[in-house]
């Protein structure tokens, strides 16, 4: 049986988080891998009380690992010792350190790329962190056995804009679990956000950030703020204030709910009529396919990646261009203001999110394992 652990920063309310967790309990649960998470920081927004590999966290969530580079090297080191093939679960830091210490020990290494890199550390980084990024990805990537990335557009990104060899890329879509998503929509809403779906409402979910686009949203219901309809958005970041300034600005706090990030977002996904995903980049959007396990029709941009993969050019939902507040507003009214419209998408919905299932997904990553 092999052994295997997965790098991340920490277990934080993120996609990408979100999907090792369930990658690494569907592997434990066909009893052919072994699989644990280490976090460099014990920090945790997912319930992982049940998980049944190990979690090992290295450091308190306080810890400036700059401060601590040393030690932090030693304590992954001793670590990954045990494991037969390391994962770093994200770009940059966690790769970084799952292929230097990895190629020292000798270990079968993969590296998980979950966005659209060459626009992430562009938008994330300042100009001198992006050039250092680009470069230790060049150098330092080439370096492992295989590069997951989470969507066709997102590996030839790494191709094309990262130089690196085609022979070690593939792509393998993220997974979701459809029975656990159906048991979790089932329960029931708090008082305190049930009045806000007595009228038809609109949802979407992510970090508060540059990159989700919850300002081109808000700025779309602006223009449409006459018709009979709230809009709840769920998640956390660093831009939460400036967007709900932007709310205020536009006198859409009545019709505009942040509700924060939400350990459970199917009970509120169900509650909703259909789903916006407004962002200007993905590597592949976990919501977005969520929202359609739910059963959600979905409206989406379509930026680079994943959307246009996801909803196959617009059979599955409706794709509107990146940065374009009026042509989302424009989709918006036209489900707002048709149900048969509706109804079809609802279909389409639950028909795709099949596709992604966390037995096919996760049998996807059992072949890789295996031919490693």
């Amino acid at each position: 049986m092999k052994k295997i652990i997965f790098i991340l920063p920490n277990l934080s309310g993120g996609g990408a988080e979100k999907v090792i967790l369930k990658l690494a309990e569907f592997l434990n649960s066909t009893n052919k891998v072994k699989a644990d998470i280490l976090i460099f920081k014990n920090k945790f927004d997912y319930d992982a009380s049940s998980f049944s590999g190990k979690i090992i966290s290295i450091f308190p969530e306080n810890k400036k690992i700059k401060k601590i580079f040393f030690p932090f090297i030693f304590k992954l080191y001793k670590n990954f010792k045990n494991y037969d093939i390391l994962i770093g679960g994200l770009e940059l830091f966690p790769s970084y350190s799952a292929v230097l210490i990895g190629k020292i020990q000798r270990k079968k290494i993969i590296l998980m790329n979950h966005t659209f890199l060459s626009e992430y550390i562009k938008k994330k980084c300042s100009k001198q962190k992006c050039i250092l990024h680009k470069i230790l990805t060049i150098i330092i990537n080439r370096f492992a056995n295989k590069i997951v990335s989470v969507s066709i557009q997102s590996m030839k990104d790494l191709e094309k804009k990262f130089f690196l060899p085609k022979k070690k890329l593939t792509y393998i879509y993220n997974p979701i679990d459809l029975k656990e998503i159906k048991k979790l929509s089932k329960e029931p809403l708090e008082e305190t956000y049930k009045s806000i779906f007595f009228k038809k409402t609109i949802i979407s979910v992510g970090r508060l950030d540059y990159q989700k686009g919850f300002d081109l949203l808000i700025n779309a219901v602006s223009l449409i703020k006459n018709l009979d309809f709230n809009l709840a958005i769920l998640g956390q970041g660093e831009d939460e204030t400036k967007l709900k300034n932007l709310t205020k600005k536009l006198n859409l706090d009545k019709k505009i709910f942040f509700l924060g990030f939400q350990k459970n977002p199917f009970k509120f996904l169900k509650h909703s009529i259909f789903y916006v995903l407004p962002s200007r980049f993905e590597g592949f959007s976990m919501a977005l396919i969520e929202a359609m396990a739910v059963g959600l029709p979905v409206i989406s941009t379509n930026c680079q990646s994943g959307p246009a993969e996801i909803l196959k050019n617009g059979e599955y939902g409706t794709l509107v261009p990146v940065e374009n507040f009026e042509e989302l507003a424009e989709a918006i009214k036209n489900y707002l203001n048709d149900d048969k419209l509706l109804k079809h998408f609802s279909e389409k919905s639950i028909q795709r999110a099949k596709d992604f299932d966390i037995t096919i997904i996760g049998n996807k990553w059992l072949d890789l394992l295996k031919n490693l």
